[in-house]
């Protein structure tokens, strides 16, 4: 779908950024406003606290890719990396430890990667 086959007139208009950085929200104007709520969204979206709403596929938009039904917005090479090896990687951890899926998830991933990233190569492999 083309932004000319929606049967509204749509205006586009730059809103100005971080405006709620020194104002406060109910004093912003209504278009700020809702980049500041904007804002919010996509932060918990990036930060994978709530689902990616449908997005609507859009003449000019060359490609999307999905893996497990998620959109890849940043780091495609990455998040198929660990599309591809994260099954067998988790159930080789839950075979070798004993874990159950429970206390998998408690785990920060994350910081884990993060700190193994700091390791030499040796050190890295002798971790897990």
């Amino acid at each position: 779908m083309a932004k000319k086959d929606i049967p509204l007139d749509i205006v586009t208009e730059h809103v100005k950024s971080h405006q709620d950085d020194k104002t406060p929200f109910h004093l912003l104007p209504y278009d700020a406003q809702m980049n500041v709520q904007m804002d919010k969204r996509a932060d918990a979206v990036r930060d994978g606290t709530t689902e990616i709403p449908p997005v609507p596929d859009f003449d000019g938009q060359d490609f999307q890719i999905k893996i497990d039904g998620v959109i890849m917005y940043l780091d495609v090479a990455t998040m198929l990396r660990k599309s591809i090896t994260g099954k067998p990687l988790k159930k080789y951890l839950l075979v070798k430890y004993k874990w159950s899926d429970s206390i998998f998830s408690k785990v920060d991933w994350d910081s884990l990667e993060a700190y193994l990233e700091g390791l030499s190569h040796q050190v890295h492999t002798n971790v897990l």
